[in-house]
């Protein structure tokens, strides 16, 4: 039995840097989540940031789906 090859495919049609990449531009997105509601959750608490303000920045992120109503 042979090993893989460099540039083998994975089971999901990706090749090993195709994986590797996807993973990391996952990552960047999660953290760029992660700082963009710590900043939406520290204006709240100062009050600088209306429910409603919120609302629509948690959707601009993708945090809330569009038809979030209160």
């Amino acid at each position: 039995m042979a090993g893989p090859t460099v540039d083998a495919t994975l089971q999901n049609g990706m090749t090993a840097g195709q994986r590797y990449e996807f993973i990391a531009a996952s990552i960047t997105r999660k953290r760029q989540i992660r700082t963009a509601l710590d900043n939406i959750l520290t204006r709240i608490t100062s009050g600088a940031l209306s429910e409603a303000d919120a609302r629509k920045a948690l959707q601009g992120i993708g945090a809330v789906g569009q038809d979030a109503q209160s």
